[in-house]
Parts: C-alpha cells; sequence; structure tokens
C-alpha cells in the first residue's frame, strides 16, 4: 500500500487558527482530504490506484481554495465586526436629516452634512462586508460539500474494486466520471473572487 504524505502546503493548515463559523468547514475538509488519501493509499497498485492518486492532487488544491475562503472570510467578519452599526445609526438619529435645521448656533450646517455623509459611508461600508462575508461562506459551504461528496464517491470506488471487477465492471469508471466532475466544480469555486465589492462613487458635489 501507498501512504500519502501531505503536502507542505496542506501540512501547515490549522483549523484553530481561524474562528466559528469557519472552523469547522476547515475541519471537515483535512478530514475529507486524509479519508480520501487513506482509501487510494488501501488500494492495490494498479491503474485505478495511479489514476485516483493522481486526481488527490485536485483534491489538495482544493482542500487549500476552502482554507483561503476561510481565511478570507474571517479576514471580513473582523472588518465588518469593527463597525458599531447601531452607534453609527444612534449618532444619524442625533443629527437628524438634512431637511432639519441647525441644533444650535454653534453647529455648522456643512459641518453637520459632512459627518452625516461619513456615518453613512460606514454603514454602507458595513452592507458591503456584510454581503462579501455571506457570499465567501456560500463559496465554502460548496467546496465542503463536494469534498465529502469526493469522500464518499471514492470510497465507493475503492470498495468495489476490492470487490472484484466482476460484479460491476462499469462502475469505478462512472464513479471516476462523478469524481472529476465534483473536482472541477470545486476548482472553479476556489477559483471565484470573493473580494469585497467596489464601492459605489459618492454622488454629485459630495466630498
Amino acid at each position: 500500500m501507498i501512504r500519502h504524505r501531505r503536502t507542505p502546503a496542506i501540512k501547515h493548515l490549522d483549523p484553530l487558527t481561524v474562528s466559528e463559523p469557519w472552523r469547522p468547514y476547515v475541519r471537515r475538509m483535512l478530514a475529507a482530504h486524509r479519508s480520501y488519501h487513506r482509501s487510494v493509499g488501501d488500494l492495490q497498485a494498479g491503474p485505478l490506484h495511479d489514476r485516483l492518486h493522481d486526481l488527490g492532487r485536485h483534491v489538495d488544491a482544493g482542500v487549500v481554495a476552502g482554507w483561503q475562503l476561510a481565511r478570507r472570510g474571517q479576514s471580513l467578519a473582523e472588518a465588518r465586526r469593527g463597525i458599531d452599526a447601531v452607534r453609527l445609526h444612534a449618532q444619524l438619529d442625533d443629527l437628524g436629516d438634512e431637511a432639519t435645521p441647525p441644533a444650535g448656533p454653534l453647529v455648522h450646517e456643512e459641518l453637520r452634512i459632512s459627518t452625516r455623509q461619513a456615518l453613512e459611508s460606514q454603514l454602507q461600508s458595513a452592507a458591503h462586508l456584510d454581503a462579501a462575508v455571506a457570499a465567501v461562506l456560500r463559496h465554502l459551504q460548496v467546496v465542503d460539500a463536494r469534498l465529502g461528496e469526493i469522500c464518499a464517491r471514492t470510497a465507493v470506488v475503492v470498495t468495489r474494486a476490492d470487490a472484484g471487477p466482476h460484479p460491476h465492471p462499469h462502475d469505478a469508471a462512472e464513479q471516476l466520471v462523478l469524481l472529476q466532475e465534483a473536482l472541477r466544480e470545486v476548482e472553479l469555486v476556489g477559483r471565484v473572487d470573493v473580494s469585497l465589492p467596489e464601492l459605489p462613487a459618492p454622488a454629485a458635489g459630495r466630498p
């Protein structure tokens, strides 16, 4: 049996370096990675083993892509936690809307409008961050689900191969096709840009 040795990129992935809700995804992806390579390692040498071993590189890449998504999601979530939307809304309420006259002689109208615009900009940034975090989470869920599927399909291939070639002569090939389709989706999701959306330009006449 050939035992898989984790690539350096996989070896240094530590679920404890990310927090909830990202940590469970990283743990499951690493577990799927171990299960896949353990199943392949249990196969006897031959064309099927070689094919699954080659596909293992794509599994490795999928796990790394999932890890990068988790790290990106945590970074965005931490940035979002730095914006106190409740406080910002309260400050906006204290300022009143742009049609409200100044609260007193010491309040300059231009300063009040500028402050309001700065508060609204922070709330807009919070909304963009919320959308970006949600997008990362959706993509991470796809990678997680697909890696789990890949692991299960590999176990089916290995189990049937151990049973011998006669009961299901075409199953291994069919499962390999499905396995490749799942790997392609993982790779596509891993290449999706989930960075922060660009903020719209300020309205005309505003600084």
